[in-house]
């Protein structure tokens, strides 16, 4: 029998070998009625659904018997099946970041708004309980049906969004060492090396990691301005975003002691070394007089 682990890696390869082009699944966590819990995500890009299932309820099935292709076909058949809420709710909507390129075929026939090398998607949540939390990227054809403009969901979207999943900063080095602690396979090395790097950050400005409570919404605090300003005014000073993943970002202070180039290198070596999918390449600035985000590399 399967380990935890290897069930779960083994699941997603499984889930991704069926959906071949027109989806992909990835393992995560999901803060969910207050619980945080494994989940493994299915996305389905012709329709734009995603559907999120507890990977413990999962391995229950098979421990109690089913194989993971039987498990596999149950997840994407409870895809298929998901009822669509045609009425989509106004207080539904949400942003979602996407990078442009890797989507580019999804955004033909999907609002959205260019966002340097990245789009903003607008996402509706279906279905939010213990269980599960299914989202559906709003299309063309929803937007038509439910009379909305690109405005409207735009403005609906920064009322939901960090409502619904309010942006967090935590000291890069906490999270860390919380990463460490987790993890059942941990060494003492590994704990060494990052109680170190956390005693060399002393000697260099606070690095945040920001997200939010679900990681497939993390990259969105970086449109949460008012989030940003809070940072901003504590640092007194403008703010480097220097994204790592499509889960999250990092913040530092732009003060006269920073070595840009050394920062963008980080960044680059990050995105090149990384395994997780790229949301974009560039180095932004929050900009604390102007209250907007630019481009810096």
């Amino acid at each position: 029998m399967m380990t935890y682990e290897e069930f779960k890696n083994t699941l997603t390869t499984e889930l991704n070998t069926k959906l071949g082009t027109d989806g992909n699944a990835h393992p995560g966590t999901d803060t969910i009625m207050g619980r945080l819990m494994e989940t493994v995500t299915v996305t389905i890009i012709s329709t734009g659904q995603k559907y999120s299932a507890n990977t413990d309820k999962l391995y229950e099935l098979y421990r109690k018997g089913m194989n993971v292709t039987s498990i596999a076909a149950l997840l994407l058949q409870s895809v298929k099946s998901l009822q669509i809420n045609k009425d989509v709710a106004p207080d539904s909507i949400v942003y979602c970041l996407v990078n442009a390129e890797s989507n580019k075929e999804m955004l033909q026939d999907t609002p959205h708004i260019p966002f340097y090398d990245m789009a903003i998607l607008f996402s509706s949540i279906v279905r939010d309980d213990e269980q599960q939390r299914n989202f559906m990227i709003l299309s063309e054809a929803l937007m038509k049906e439910h009379n909305f403009t690109l405005s409207q969901l735009s403005d609906l979207a920064h009322q939901n969004t960090f409502r619904m999943f309010p942006s967090r900063a935590e000291l890069l080095p906490l999270y860390l060492m919380s990463r460490v602690m987790q993890d059942d396979k941990a060494t003492l090395d590994d704990y060494m090396e990052v109680a170190y790097a956390a005693y060399e950050s002393r000697k260099r400005p606070p690095m945040l990691r920001v997200s939010t409570p679900d990681y497939r919404y993390g990259p969105v605090a970086m449109l949460d301005t008012a989030y940003m300003d809070d940072i901003a005014k504590t640092f007194d000073s403008d703010l480097l975003l220097l994204p790592c993943s499509v889960r999250e970002f990092l913040i530092t202070p732009w003060t006269e002691d920073t070595n840009l180039s050394e920062l963008i290198k980080s960044a680059k070596e990050i995105i090149s070394t990384g395994t997780e999918p790229v949301l974009t390449r560039h180095v932004f600035c929050y900009n604390k007089s102007q209250k907007k985000l630019e481009l810096v590399e």
